[in-house]
């Protein structure tokens, strides 16, 4: 019985230390995806200042005509460029969120699993109390049987 819970405290040590190591891989993954989002939010603040950049260059063009014509279709691409890049940063950042939301259902999970295996501990601690209570009283009873039996000889 005792190697039995020893057996199984130990592995339950292990499964911990387990969750433990898994739980760190998943803060680290939660970091590296909060720092993925201020990446992103950096890279839509670049967006809009070079986008507020070509319309105030758009505007100081527009006293030449000829260059305006010119300039129009070079904004007109970049507009589309700043678009495209702001699309795809709005994409990332909603991709990010769900692995985020991911992370956190993940890490709500360790906690409950390093709570379930404090309370198995505990169990396995009161478990071994009560072994131990039972192996004194077991030797206190063989002591007290041994005294017995050496008065009954002394009896005869």
């Amino acid at each position: 019985g005792y190697t039995e819970l020893k057996s199984a405290h130990e592995a339950l040590r292990q499964r911990l230390s387990a969750s433990q190591l898994e739980c760190s891989a998943g803060k680290h993954r939660l970091n590296q995806v909060s720092a993925s989002r201020a990446e992103e939010r950096r890279v839509l603040r670049d967006v809009t200042i070079r986008s507020k950049e070509s319309l105030e260059e758009h505007s100081r063009l527009s006293i030449d005509m000829a260059g305006v014509r010119a300039f129009e279709g070079q904004t007109t691409q970049m507009v589309n460029w700043l678009m495209s890049l702001a699309y795809d940063a709005t994409a990332r950042s909603a991709a990010l969120e769900k692995q985020l939301y991911a992370l956190q259902s993940e890490q709500l999970l360790w906690a409950e699993s390093r709570s379930l295996l404090s309370h198995v501990s505990c169990a396995l601690h009161a478990s071994r109390d009560q072994e131990e209570e039972l192996t004194r009283r077991v030797v206190s009873q063989d002591a007290a049987l041994t005294d017995l039996k050496h008065a009954q000889q002394q009896a005869l």
